[in-house]
């Protein structure tokens, strides 16, 4: 049995069992991550050609192009440059999202601050502070999403004449 590496062995990194250890076997040098090389590096030349052919997609639409007058004005099919534009939507829907949280969570902050000073206040024997904690609290359910709806249950239907007679009464009622 021979002992140099198969030339299989030199191609591929991989230990033994099988696995990758980021370890070339011809010289010990760390090898980057899988993802950063070849086209899915996010410098590759494939890539940036498609991100801006995606923002190109994207800024045709907004102009009123249809997905076929994109796809000629860009070289591609109708499909590919409906994806582009989608992909593109999606990415600023990210986007935004990021910020919203962001912005939520900055808010949240902010109330927390707001809540402790007039907590201080209440605790000073300030009662009007218990107004203002209350109305923190309710800021910050709803910002949060706390609040459930409230359902509204109806027996059966009215008729037109029904409500109004229903509203006169009310009106007669006060």
């Amino acid at each position: 049995m021979s002992s140099a590496p198969s030339s299989s062995r030199r191609a591929n990194s991989r230990t033994p069992s099988g696995g990758d250890d980021g370890e070339d076997r011809r010289g010990g040098d760390r090898l980057m991550a899988r993802t950063n090389v070849g086209a899915a590096a996010k410098s590759s030349v494939r890539r940036i050609r498609t991100t801006e052919k995606t923002l190109k997609a994207l800024e045709l639409r907004k102009r009123g192009m249809n997905y076929t007058q994109i796809g000629e004005k860009l070289g591609c099919n109708r499909s590919t440059a409906c994806r582009y534009v989608l992909s593109e939507l999606e990415n600023l829907a990210d986007k935004c999202r990021e910020e919203a949280v962001h912005v939520r969570d900055l808010e949240l902050q902010r109330l927390d601050a707001l809540y402790l000073k007039a907590w201080e206040a209440v605790e000073g024997g300030d009662l009007a502070g218990i107004d203002r904690c209350l109305r923190i609290m309710e800021r910050r359910a709803k910002l949060l999403g706390l609040d459930a709806a409230e359902k509204v249950e109806h027996s059966g239907t009215l008729s037109w004449m029904e409500l109004v007679q229903s509203a006169a009464d009310t009106d007669e009622g006060r």
